[in-house]
């Protein structure tokens, strides 16, 4: 069925009356489909500007995590730089006991050497022969 069968024919064409009222009809409708894409497209801003905030605060908030966690990075180096150079100042103490302790063992035994010299180690071995020699008669 074709719209203009909608209309009454009349001597000289359609009916203006019938014709009107399609027209009313047509644009009735019209101005409903009007008002629908009006609520639609504001529904679409809404939902644009909501998913914009969305966005907006998800970025914020990875900044300020990050934010935080160089400001926890940092004071983690502060804390445990200070432990480190602690550490190494530990270190370092304990390298100059060692090496002050390597020297004097050094000087005593090359004041030990230098007696063993001194004494002759001939006189010392008839020392120990004689010590043997006297601990042999005592246990006879």
């Amino acid at each position: 069925m074709y719209e203009h069968d909608k209309f009454t024919l009349v001597k000289r064409g359609y009916d203006p009356v019938s014709v009107d009222a399609y027209v009313d009809s047509v644009q009735l409708t019209m101005r409903s489909y009007s008002d629908k894409e009006a609520t639609i497209n504001k529904a679409i801003i809404r939902a644009q500007e909501s998913a914009d905030a969305i966005i907006a605060e998800a970025r914020q908030e990875a900044a300020d995590i990050i934010s935080r966690a160089k400001s926890e990075a940092s004071d983690m180096r502060k804390t445990y730089g200070n432990q480190m150079y602690e550490i190494t100042n530990l270190l370092n103490t304990q390298k100059q006991l060692l090496q002050s302790i390597q020297q004097d063992y050094d000087t005593t035994v090359t004041r030990f050497l230098r007696t063993i010299e001194e004494n002759n180690l001939s006189t010392i071995m008839d020392k120990i022969t004689a010590m043997e020699n006297s601990v042999a008669e005592f246990m006879s």
